[in-house]
């Protein structure tokens, strides 16, 4: 309804200014046809194209948005498993979510192994992160190592990824990935 009063408001002032601008009074075989092919123009489809020029300019770079994943959508869905809760408990102030992958890889205690449990190779990612950028990070991206035990052999070295910017909000959350994953 707004969109269309918009186009109707706009329509009308364009054939306003046009017809102000440049009066067609004196009798002339010229001001005749410009005035008969100005009765044809279809003012409501050039505004309606301009209002989409303007709609279109808000997103310079990419065009009007069509859909967009959330990060709770991404949750929900079980891309990203929330670790908020564990992240605050090891000194880590943002909401903090891991890649499905990682979690498959690094959280989740494979068949057979023994002496792990998923909350202690959780803690161990987070406490890992947190060191990290207690060492310091440059931007918003971060790798980290940390040692993993996915047989009953030694634990093996593995690099993490984390990266810090908005989530579904302006706020900053982190989420942790394989160094290959975006």
């Amino acid at each position: 309804m707004a969109d269309e009063a918009a186009e109707f408001n706009l329509a009308d002032q364009l054939k306003k200014e046009l017809n102000d601008a440049a009066p067609l009074t004196e009798p002339k075989v010229s001001n005749d046809l410009l005035g008969a092919a100005l009765s044809e123009v279809n003012w409501s489809e050039i505004a309606e194209h301009l209002l989409a020029d303007v709609a279109e300019a808000e997103h310079p770079l990419f065009g009007p948005v069509i859909s967009a994943y959330t990060r709770a959508q991404a949750i929900a869905d079980g891309v990203l498993i929330d670790a908020s809760e564990m992240a605050r408990e090891a000194g880590l102030k943002y909401p903090t979510a891991l890649t499905a992958t990682v979690w498959g890889q690094y959280v989740a205690v494979p068949e057979g192994v023994k002496g792990q449990d998923e909350r202690g190779r959780l803690w161990d990612i987070l406490m890992m992160l947190r060191f990290a950028l207690r060492n310091g990070a440059d931007g918003s991206q971060l790798r980290f190592d940390l040692l993993v035990q996915n047989d009953n052999t030694m634990p093996k070295p593995v690099t993490l990824k984390a990266i810090c910017g908005p989530g579904d909000t302006p706020d900053p959350v982190i989420t942790i990935m394989l160094p290959n994953e975006d």
